[in-house]
């Protein structure tokens, strides 16, 4: 069973904790944190907290999707264009979505697209709870963009 950690906002996080994940799943500020540096080369800093070689950091961000790092490759995966009303709980959106398509065994890439379309669908509606989409709603969503 893959570890994916979801880092708290604007918090320090030791490398001993970031070594027992096997995902890594900063917004574009908390990479800058837990980085060290500014986020003007998103690849660099991602590759700077890998502490092994299965690692992968990937990146949320915002209405540009989410980059994936890991040591051999990098890709952004784009999000969904919708209309935005409240991108509160978008990040844990993204990773509900993000494991549950681990967990049924999709890809790197095809679990970063699920992620992106179920936070794309999370902020589309008011509030964090109520705004998580149906299992449903992310599957037409998906769907209708091939």
């Amino acid at each position: 069973i893959p570890h994916t950690l979801n880092p708290p906002p604007a918090a320090t996080i030791s490398r001993e904790l970031v070594a027992l994940s096997d995902y890594l799943t900063p917004n574009e500020t908390e990479l800058e944190v837990l980085a060290g540096q500014d986020g003007s080369n998103i690849e660099a800093a991602a590759r700077s907290l890998l502490t092994t070689e299965q690692q992968t950091v990937i990146v949320t961000l915002g209405a540009q999707g989410a980059q994936w790092v890991n040591r051999g490759d990098t890709k952004l995966i784009p999000t969904f264009p919708v209309e935005v009303v409240d991108t509160t709980g978008a990040g844990d959106a993204f990773n509900g979505g993000f494991a549950v398509a681990l967990a049924e065994g999709k890809s790197l890439e095809e679990a970063v697209r699920f992620g992106n379309a179920t936070a794309a669908l999370s902020v589309t509606r008011p509030g964090t709870a109520p705004s998580m989409p149906r299992r449903d709603e992310v599957d037409a969503l998906l769907i209708s963009t091939k």
